[in-house]
């Protein structure tokens, strides 16, 4: 094992009290000896800290404490004191396996590669997640990552994944005041120059706890909004980068993007007592006439075209809608959407 180079362990954490002691123990227990841990604390107003300071008699503990400013602030903290070779992300509710840390690290050691992208597993369910679940090793390209960061989920999160430090100097996305998807914009631009990457196959590494109190999973008038209009920003940067590259991505891309903030305007629907005249009033503001038109929209017909009659049926009139800023025309959908819920809560109901 390449036991010569160290890795970097930043932990933000936010009144993460109930599970940051498993979170350290889990790090500190690994069997890959030189490793630092540095937690950020973001402001917290719980025990926290107290518990954190108690870890921090193990030298290889750092606390830093902070104001209130987000997840990725604190993560931007941690890296400009942090003096790993590579780093890796775990949040405070959160654990990894004993072997995590020896087994990034001897990839590292064996591959070519900028990065590693490594399964995780659904704390609750016991449900693995990842690209390859179960499968082995392969190593992607710039263009296969591309690929997945702009038309699928699976390289969003930067906690499954570890980077070699060089490749986060002067990150911008850090910064971001976004409350939802700042770990994919963080990825999109760490990934611009990402050459190769592997995708570590076989048992989960990291272990990830579903905050069911989180404020991005509230469902309320304003909670839905906010997340809507961070949805959009997220994905109109995303297809500006698509619109870079080779129309076979673009396509896809673009399509892709628009399909999640049509699932995030989706969720109006879970607002039972929400009126046409509010949603007219609300909608304008995040999703003005103009927000979408970067999109080329010949390609993106061409796309349409290559889709089964379900799925064209499904999304080609929505997403139309949402290019246009057709507001009426996303208002039935959306009753169409909550007319579905009903008759699913009442079948489970019987």
């Amino acid at each position: 094992m390449n036991s010569a180079k160290k890795v970097s362990v930043i932990i933000p954490n936010y009144n993460g009290a109930k599970y940051i002691s498993d979170c350290l123990s889990s790090v500190l227990d690994q069997d890959y000896a030189n490793l630092e841990v540095i937690v950020i604390d973001d402001g917290s107003t719980d025990e926290s800290v107290r518990i954190v300071k108690r870890f921090c008699k193990d030298e290889r503990v750092k606390l830093i404490q902070s104001n209130h400013l987000g997840p990725n602030r604190a993560r931007k903290s941690g890296l400009d004191v942090c003096t790993g070779d590579y780093v890796m992300f775990v949040d405070s509710d959160d654990y990894i396996s004993k072997d995590a840390v020896g087994t990034i690290a001897e990839a590292f050691s064996s591959y070519d590669v900028d990065a590693i992208r490594f399964n995780y597993c659904d704390a609750a369910t016991g449900k693995i997640m990842g690209p390859v679940a179960n499968k082995q090793n392969q190593v992607i390209k710039s263009s296969k990552i591309k690929e997945l960061l702009l038309t699928t989920y699976k390289l969003n999160s930067l906690w499954s994944q570890c980077y070699k430090r060089v490749h986060l100097v002067n990150i911008n996305s850090f910064n971001t005041n976004l409350r939802l998807g700042e770990d994919f914009l963080t990825n999109l631009e760490i990934h611009k120059n990402t050459e190769k990457m592997l995708i570590l196959g076989g048992k989960p590494l990291y272990y990830y706890r579903k905050n069911v109190d989180s404020i991005t999973r509230k469902v309320d008038q304003k909670n839905v909004f906010s997340n809507l209009c961070d949805r959009i920003t997220i994905s109109k940067i995303a297809i500006d980068i698509a619109n870079q590259y080779k129309s076979t991505l673009k396509g896809g891309a673009t399509f892709a993007q628009l399909k999640m903030v049509r699932e995030y305007l989706m969720k109006i629907a879970f607002l039972k007592n929400y009126k046409k005249r509010s949603y007219l009033e609300d909608i304008e503001k995040v999703l003005p006439c103009d927000a979408f038109q970067n999109v080329d929209q010949k390609l993106l017909n061409e796309y349409f075209k290559k889709m089964g009659i379900v799925a064209r049926l499904k999304y080609r009139g929505i997403i139309r809608a949402i290019i246009s800023g057709n507001y009426k025309y996303i208002w039935r959908y959306i009753l169409l959407a909550r007319l579905i819920l009903r008759i699913k809560e009442s079948v489970h109901e019987r």
